[in-house]
């Protein structure tokens, strides 16, 4: 079976990074909200897939930021949303030329968020 027809539970993190960074000599303290991707077989998400999401989260932190001197203090898992029961074709499929919703009623295409995605 292809690894696209495999159905897989998907959810949706969000998550915020405390860092310190240096200033000019100063130590200045900073957050950063971030949503990351987990995929596993099961529904639960156990504490390996917490522990998968932190780390994840502190990766596309690094990847974005690119700051030598920066330490990450905390990261914090705000919520997670289950997505549903798919396979990676399924989760990954855009509908091409489908308005954004939106409360002004304008046209506007969908936009992709890019974030960290991981299977525990």
């Amino acid at each position: 079976m292809s690894q696209n027809t495999v159905k897989q539970h998907y959810f949706l993190a969000s998550t915020r990074i405390h860092f310190n960074k240096e200033v000019n000599g100063d130590t200045e303290y900073g957050t950063m909200d971030m949503n990351v991707v987990l995929y596993r077989s099961k529904k639960n998400v156990s504490v390996a897939g917490l522990a998968k999401i932190q780390q994840m989260a502190q990766v596309l932190f690094h990847e974005r930021v690119q700051i030598k001197e920066v330490d990450i203090v905390d990261v914090f898992i705000l919520g997670i949303s289950y997505l549903g029961n798919m396979s990676e074709k399924e989760f990954n499929t855009v509908e091409v030329g489908e308005p954004a919703p939106s409360s002004q009623g304008n046209n506007q295409k969908t936009d992709l968020l890019a974030g960290a995605m991981s299977r525990e």
